[in-house]
């Protein structure tokens, strides 16, 4: 387990005690703890100037003497599958800014996606009485951690989950939209000129899977294009597979003149086929990716994506979380689902130039003949 202490690397900077902080804010040193505690009413009003003046004044809560009291109410848990994916670490950048100014210490748990792992860390959560826990699911199924999750909601630990949901279960979450950003991808292309548009979807099973692919093709429906059935690829485990699909696809009687790819594996897939066939990008075939990925760039390839921004989906998290804590005695609110847009960034590879059918037949034959 590895602990993330940026609020204790700031200690030996405060200037102003609580004492002095309620002074400038015109409060008593108790409000102020109820408000950076997250204990008690507090009115809105009052709220937002206790945290004014604690921003403009840098001032952070001393954890020694907050852990003193008897019972951990300043550490939050924040359980992640894969921490280096860039998704992850951008939600928990954004948990970490936006848990900044109440002084919380921020642990980390990473699962590596093992369910294992998951239930260990939420038993840890547990007997340390963290003050709240923020979940991506490494499995919206399992029946173990719901049965774990409601236990310490129903103890009194706000429980927020992003990335992932759990069946069964009334939790507040925190998604990107996928849906919408796919049918957005999707009518750039469409405005780009591209009509018979293949998609390559990402690992089944997943809920960000079958958005992205109900949102492709509702827009495709909306539009009055169709999608037939040889369009749609879903070999999301192996760029190889993906690549010989697409190949078979471009060679064939209906060529795609675009091809839209719901994941990371899918570009890879793309990018393979047609740096095998010498096709260019955004001129021989229109291409559009889901999640920006630096390493495509780095070999020269300027593709235009549908990109998730996960640091504000972090900050959201972070932001429910305290509306849980914020709560009046005996006040109950469940279930609520904040959905954070994504954003298009267009590169030039969805474009569809009007050479596109004579280039692609020139190269796709000069390959077949070995040129």
């Amino acid at each position: 387990m590895k602990t993330v202490t940026q609020n204790t690397l700031q200690m030996g900077q405060n200037r102003m005690n609580i004492k002095e902080i309620a002074r400038v804010a015109g409060v008593s040193p108790a409000t102020i703890s109820r408000v950076l505690n997250g204990s008690g009413y507090v009115k809105e009003e009052t709220k937002k100037k206790v945290m004014a003046a604690v921003e403009k004044n840098k001032y952070t809560p001393s954890l020694i003497a907050r852990s003193l009291s008897g019972r951990d109410s300043f550490s939050i848990g924040v359980i992640l599958p894969e921490v280096g994916q860039k998704v992850y670490s951008g939600i928990l950048e954004g948990i970490c800014r936006a848990s900044q100014p109440y002084g919380y210490n921020i642990v980390l748990m990473n699962t590596a996606g093992d369910l294992k792992k998951e239930h260990e860390f939420l038993e840890t959560a547990e007997n340390q009485r963290m003050k709240g826990l923020i979940v991506a699911p490494a499995a919206e199924d399992d029946k173990v951690t719901r049965e774990k999750l409601v236990r310490l909601e129903e103890q009194g630990m706000p429980v927020v989950l992003t990335e992932g949901n759990i069946k069964g279960a009334p939790f507040d979450c925190v998604f990107g939209d996928n849906w919408r950003g796919a049918y957005e991808g999707a009518e750039s292309l469409m405005e780009a000129g591209h009509k018979k548009i293949a998609v390559v979807r990402g690992i089944g099973g997943t809920k960000e899977e079958r958005e992205r692919f109900r949102g492709f093709l509702q827009a495709m429906e909306d539009h009055g294009l169709e999608v037939p059935k040889e369009y749609v690829i879903q070999d999301g485990e192996c760029a190889e597979k993906i690549s010989r699909a697409i190949g078979g696809l471009l060679e064939g009687d209906m060529p795609p003149t675009a091809v839209f790819a719901l994941d990371g594996c899918g570009t890879a897939g793309c990018m393979r086929c047609l740096g095998e066939r010498g096709l260019i990008v955004g001129e021989d075939v229109g291409f559009m990716g889901f999640d920006d990925q630096e390493i495509f760039e780095q070999l020269g390839f300027r593709l235009s994506v549908v990109e998730r921004d996960a640091l504000e989906q972090g900050k959201e998290t972070m932001r429910l979380l305290q509306e849980r804590f914020d709560e009046k005695d005996g006040e109950r609110r469940r279930g609520k689902r904040v959905m954070v847009p994504c954003r298009l960034i267009l590169r030039g590879s969805a474009s569809m130039k009007t050479v596109t059918e004579s280039a692609r037949k020139r190269r796709l034959a000069g390959k077949k003949e070995g040129k």
